[in-house]
């Protein structure tokens, strides 16, 4: 742990927490872009492994994308809940690089699967490490802010993150089976190659992290001394009731909690059948695999370059209006961005480009808000045990989602899932309003 001091230091506008440098968060972005990197390409390719190397019939392709979403998002909701208090005691970067190597070690297996037991294993140990990365990374993102500049912080990542998904993912990683068939490799070859070049950018993120990357130093956190991790294990359960007692206590804690419940489906729907829709939909018009990837990969493109619009504008605005009004516009936008999916009938056609685009900003401005607030309510000390409660009630919603929503995307059409999803944001924005009016309304009385 960094010696504590209470020097602050800007990034432009962006104030830092106490004792944070601009060369930490220099370190930082480099190892989350790696992570990024790695996370997005998986879903990406994941149609193109259904296809090519394991022959799956298009009409299984959605009940099979859906169950491996399932066991991923189990995964996720068993080990968050033990990573966030590891995270608390031990530190945040022991859990990033866990993370990094994780995702490095489930993209070199998973192309080289020979049973489809195989890849439900690869995707419950990828699902291990989604909970590690948002346990450390996206703890130690509430962390750096100062709390006057958490919606603009919060903006800069999600930018970066989005960069680094059109470059690396979306407009490289996409195309790298295409040019090695081009070169004469075979599909099947040229996508684990695709797979291991990707792997290999997050063992260099889990290199600079094991080397460069620091813990957050927390000014006025209550001291806690170094626990074994038998003693953080054990220590969790009280980390996570004193997460409960305080959200009894805070409404607007207890309200960005609950709305993870479809912050979390959000995400999860457009990774698991974005491009199995395209793919899909692009296959009934006689395109090939390797092309529709490559249409999968300029829609992924277009849905990053989206989410860069909304960090420049929420995250200014987060830190100039009331943050939780924010949440609940913003997840009543997602879920009419999400239901406009069923207007969609030419995945080849420029209307996905512009609906996928409206998906992006919206879910941009959602993710925004729910950090900010959540950065904003959270006390420091357990600030990690509460990012494991917010990301495990949205994992809730993902198993949920995941399941149905790929016997949805076989037996009732594509955008089913998408849906589904939309009508839920709008169900807890309607939540959300009516806590805030209630909350409103009891102010004035007193």
């Amino acid at each position: 742990m960094n010696t504590l001091n209470d020097t602050q230091q800007d990034i432009g506008p962006i104030k830092l927490a106490p004792g944070v440098t601009p060369k930490q968060i220099g370190v930082f972005l480099i190892v989350i872009s790696a992570a990024i990197c790695v996370l997005t390409f998986m879903p990406l390719m994941q149609p193109f492994v259904f296809t090519e190397l394991f022959h799956i019939p298009r009409e299984e392709q959605g009940r099979l994308a859906g169950n491996l979403a399932t066991v991923q998002q189990i995964a996720l909701l068993i080990f968050i809940v033990i990573w966030g208090g590891v995270a608390d005691s031990q530190g945040r970067k022991i859990i990033v690089v866990i993370a990094l190597l994780g995702y490095s070690a489930c993209l070199f297996i998973y192309p080289l699967a020979t049973a489809m037991s195989i890849l439900f294993l690869v995707q419950f140990g990828f699902g291990m490490s989604w909970a590690a990365h948002t346990a450390g990374a996206a703890t130690m993102m509430v962390d750096y802010p100062d709390n006057a500049s958490r919606g603009k912080f919060t903006g800069l990542m999600i930018f970066v993150q989005g960069l680094t998904g059109i470059v690396l993912v979306a407009l490289v990683g996409s195309h790298i089976p295409g040019w090695l068939v081009g070169l004469g490799f075979a599909p099947d070859l040229a996508g684990r190659y695709a797979f291991w070049a990707i792997a290999a950018i997050g063992l260099i993120g889990a290199g600079v992290a094991i080397f460069y990357l620091e813990n957050v130093p927390i000014l006025n956190a209550p001291a806690q001394k170094k626990r074994s991790l038998a003693e953080a294990a054990s220590a969790f359960k009280e980390d996570y009731k004193a997460v409960v007692r305080y959200a009894r206590q805070k409404p607007r804690f207890a309200l960005v909690v609950v709305m993870g419940f479809v912050i979390r489906s959000d995400y999860v729907v457009m990774a698991s059948f974005l491009s199995l829709w395209i793919m899909n939909g692009a296959a009934g018009q006689g395109v090939t695999s390797v092309d529709s990837l490559e249409r999968a990969g300029i829609l992924l493109a277009v849905f990053k370059c989206a989410t860069l619009i909304s960090p420049v504008i929420c995250g200014l605005i987060a830190d100039r209006v009331n943050r939780t009004v924010l949440l609940v516009a913003s997840a009543a936008l997602t879920g009419f961005t999400l239901i406009s999916t069923i207007l969609i009938t030419n995945v080849m056609g420029f209307g996905i480009t512009i609906v996928v685009a409206a998906i992006g900003i919206s879910e941009s401005a959602l993710i925004i808000a729910g950090q900010s607030v959540l950065g904003d309510e959270a006390p420091p000390h357990i600030r990690g045990a509460a990012m494991g409660v917010y990301t495990a009630v949205g994992s809730i919603s993902a198993v949920l989602i995941g399941f149905a929503g790929g016997y949805m995307f076989d037996l009732i059409g594509h955008t089913a899932p998408f849906v589904v999803v939309g009508s839920l944001n709008l169900v807890f924005a309607a939540l959300g309003l009516f806590l805030l009016l209630r909350h409103h309304k009891v102010t004035q009385l007193e």
